[in-house]
């Protein structure tokens, strides 16, 4: 099974909160740091479950990188943020991991609610994946 490496978002961190996923067997939530705040920046290794890829796709999860995760068609190289754009307006940004690939990257970016939300009920005439972008045009 393939490992994924995320952040909790910052503002669910922040609060203290986190998830149980309870079919992988694993616990989400914050570390205390010395003053007995939650540490917002904590990267945690998990099983990539459908229950953490489903808070990946909402954005409650922050994806880090992947691993075990190897495929020929890498091309795509990005450390950090893509920006996703539906007809020149930003919708999101997306964590994505180095050498994922472009196949890759578009199924992240069908995940993403807030992306759904704004192409729903749209004809998509073209998506593009260069420049750190995802561009996607709809009539």
């Amino acid at each position: 099974m393939d490992t994924v490496k995320v952040k909790i978002k910052r503002s669910i961190a922040a609060k203290g909160c986190g998830f149980c996923d309870i079919g992988g067997k694993q616990n989400i939530f914050p570390p205390r740091d010395k003053d007995g705040k939650p540490d917002v920046n904590s990267v945690f290794h998990l099983k990539s479950t459908s229950f953490v890829e489903s808070k990946i796709a909402t954005g409650e999860l922050v994806l880090v990188g992947r691993e075990g995760v190897e495929g020929p068609n890498t091309a795509h190289s990005s450390n950090g943020c893509l920006a996703v754009k539906v007809n020149g307006k930003v919708i999101t940004e997306l964590a994505v991991p180095e050498g994922l690939s472009e196949d890759a990257i578009l199924e992240l970016v069908e995940k993403d609610a807030a992306v759904r939300d704004s192409i729903k009920g749209k004809n998509i005439k073209s998506v593009d994946v260069k420049n750190g972008q995802v561009l996607i045009a709809v009539k």
